[in-house]
């Protein structure tokens, strides 16, 4: 069973992936891309960088559940 879930969705619809240790999404504009890497543990780290590589990394977390 997967442990991680993954939706993107735009004008053409939405898509659904699934990962068991890493999760990747990236996200490209004609001048730039975003990357996103989302473990297991719920660790977390954002890139940002030109459309070929996102190397700029500029922000690492931890998902934290808030029951309040």
């Amino acid at each position: 069973m997967a442990a991680l879930y993954g939706k993107l969705w735009g004008s053409r619809g939405t898509v659904t992936r699934t990962g068991s240790s890493d999760i990747n999404a990236k996200l490209e504009t004609w001048e730039g891309s975003v990357q996103l890497t989302l473990r297991r543990n719920g660790t977390f780290e954002v890139y940002v960088g030109d459309k070929s590589y996102a190397t700029d990394r500029v922000f690492v977390g931890k998902i934290e559940s808030s029951n309040d």
